[in-house]
């Protein structure tokens, strides 16, 4: 089973020759670092309200 950053990953692959999407690079990152918070809240390892994010579980 792929993570979300994996699958993100993907996403960002053509089908046709195996390059990358034109979309702007900011808008990559924005979308990893989404990616790996939404991963790490679904793994119970960080909580979060609506002002701020916390660890929960530091293992690595």
């Amino acid at each position: 089973m792929l993570t979300i950053p994996e699958e993100f990953l993907l996403l960002t692959i053509k089908d046709e020759d195996g390059g990358f999407v034109d979309i702007p690079r900011e808008a990559v990152s924005a979308g990893f670092i989404g990616a790996a918070i939404m991963e790490l809240a679904l793994q119970n390892r960080i909580d979060s309200d609506l002002e701020r994010i916390w660890i929960v579980d530091k293992k690595p």
